[in-house]
C-alpha cells in the first residue's frame, strides 16, 4: 500500500484510556478514539488504531479503512530466538580501527571506511584478531591498493577485506559459520 505525501504524525495518548480524537489534514483522514491499555510501569500493552482516509491520505486511485492492531505478550518473560540453520549468529564484534567512520555493523558484515592504509588496517587485524583466539590459517595476501585476510576460529570463517580509493581505505567483514 502506498502512503500518501504526508505520513500522519503519531496520534497522542491522552491518560484516561483513550487517544485523543485528530483530523490529520482537510479531509485526509480521521483516527476515531480508540482504547488502549498500560500496565503498572507505563509500558503499552495493547493499541487499536483506525484510520479512514481519501486517495489524499493513501495515494491516487485508494481510499478506505486502514486498522493497526498492537498487542504486546509475555511482558517479562524470557525470550528465545532460534536461528536457521547457517544464519550468522548477529553483528560481528570485532575490533575497530582508531578513527573508524561510516561504520555499518548489521548480522554477519561489519563494514566501515578508515584514513589507514591498507597495510596499516592489515597489520591491525592479524594482531588484533590472534589475540581475540583467531587463527590465520594462511598468509595474508596484503597489496598497497587491497588486503584479504582469512580467519578461523572453532564453528566459525571471517573474512576480512581491505581495499583504498582516492585515500579512504575501506575494511569488510564477513563472517561465516561453517
Amino acid at each position: 500500500m502506498r502512503g500518501g505525501p504526508n505520513p500522519p504524525a503519531p496520534l497522542p495518548l491522552t491518560g484516561r484510556g483513550e487517544k485523543s480524537q485528530k483530523l490529520i489534514g482537510p479531509g485526509r483522514c480521521y483516527a476515531p478514539p480508540r482504547p488502549y491499555q498500560f500496565l503498572e510501569k507505563k509500558i503499552l500493552v495493547k493499541y487499536l488504531l483506525t484510520s479512514t482516509g481519501s486517495a489524499d491520505y493513501f495515494g491516487e486511485g485508494i481510499a478506505g479503512t486502514l486498522t493497526q492492531d498492537y498487542e504486546l505478550s509475555g511482558v517479562g518473560e524470557p525470550v528465545t530466538i532460534q536461528l536457521p540453520a547457517g544464519c550468522p549468529g548477529g553483528k560481528i564484534d570485532a575490533p575497530l580501527l582508531p578513527g573508524a567512520a561510516d561504520v555499518v555493523n548489521t548480522p554477519g558484515v561489519l563494514t566501515y571506511d578508515t584514513s589507514s592504509s591498507v597495510a596499516e588496517a592489515a597489520a591491525f587485524y592479524q594482531n588484533q584478531m590472534a589475540g581475540l583466539g583467531w587463527t590465520l590459517p594462511n598468509p595474508a595476501d596484503v597489496t598497497p591498493t587491497g588486503a584479504s585476510l582469512y580467519f578461523q576460529k572453532g564453528n566459525q570463517d571471517l573474512n576480512v577485506s581491505i581495499t583504498t580509493n582516492n585515500g579512504v581505505t575501506t575494511v569488510n567483514l564477513l563472517l561465516v559459520r561453517t
